[in-house]
């Protein structure tokens, strides 16, 4: 399933709105460390993404999107504490919670739809 163009896969799509929400909910944020970590952790999953989509062999393919759902699931733990911290708001939080967990499931199916490409026939 590799596409000629990675921004064309609605798991890309996907992932890049969580990014570019992510930009926004921190444009005040003001402790540097968090913020840092946390865009570049999301920016390694929308990158890990795209890689993933431009591999021809599907388990390359397949650790990839692993590894960008692994950064997703990074981003909430961060964004968790970012709320108990009180570096984020709870509605931003939420709501970020959501868009990564959408890009989490497309990418959950993706992988999923990959291993019953090279499931061997019984």
């Amino acid at each position: 399933m590799a596409y000629p163009n990675f921004k064309q896969s609605l798991v890309w799509q996907k992932t890049a709105s969580f990014c570019k929400s992510l930009h926004q909910s921190l444009q005040n944020c003001s402790e540097s460390w968090y913020k840092d970590s946390l865009l570049l952790t999301a920016s390694r999953a929308l990158n890990q993404v795209a890689l993933g989509q431009e591999q021809f062999h599907k388990m390359a393919q397949e650790q990839y999107l692993l590894d960008a759902r692994q950064s997703l699931s990074e981003c909430r733990s961060m964004l968790a504490l970012g709320q108990e911290i009180e570096l984020i708001r709870p509605r931003d939080q939420e709501e970020l919670e959501n868009k990564a967990n959408e890009a989490a499931a497309v990418l959950y199916g993706l992988v999923k739809h990959l291993r019953k490409q090279t499931a061997p026939l019984d």
